[in-house]
């Protein structure tokens, strides 16, 4: 909930060059968030036809916007790699920097710090090309880095869960 909401509303801003507040406050991601921790916090459940729906466009939008994501790698420049790699492999290094910081300055041990340093290196997520292309900000470069991120994940999250096992 909290990437959510940092990402449709602090992450809109910086991709936008604006003050969204409007946008921010009309977005249905931001109330979504709310409505689902009230229901966690108030210990209510939708009904099981509410449920299902929701699940069921929930589902539906990864499938889309992996469709989207196909469409512009096909049209990925080569020109664009060499930036896409090396921005792919700074995420995942910063990621794992301020994962690892925020262990320490929270003095979180065992599993979280486990969660909180995995979490912090997962790749490129799909909906960062998704702002990329609503903005009109380098949506080819960050296509790249979404698919690259993901291939390293194969080689550095094994990596990543044996360091966390023996620490």
């Amino acid at each position: 909930m909290i990437f959510s909401l940092l990402h449709f509303s602090l992450g809109v801003a910086i991709l936008s060059g604006r003050s969204v507040l409007k946008q921010t406050i009309t977005n249905p991601i931001i109330y979504s968030v709310i409505a689902a921790a009230a229901m966690v916090f108030g210990d209510f459940q939708l009904p099981y036809w509410a449920s299902k729906s929701v699940k069921l466009l929930g589902d539906f939008t990864i499938p889309m916007m992996l469709l989207t994501l196909g469409v512009s790698l096909a049209t990925l420049k080569v020109e664009y790699v060499r930036k896409s790699v090396l921005l792919a492999v700074l995420r995942l290094a910063l990621g794992l920097l301020v994962g690892w910081g925020v262990c320490e300055v929270f003095d979180l041990e065992g599993v979280m710090r486990g969660v909180v340093i995995l979490q912090a290196t997962m790749p490129v997520a799909v909906f960062n090309y998704m702002f990329a292309m609503q903005y009109n900000r380098q949506p080819q470069v960050i296509a790249g880095m979404v698919v690259i991120s993901t291939l390293l994940s194969f080689i550095t999250l094994p990596w990543l869960l044996n360091w966390l096992v023996e620490i």
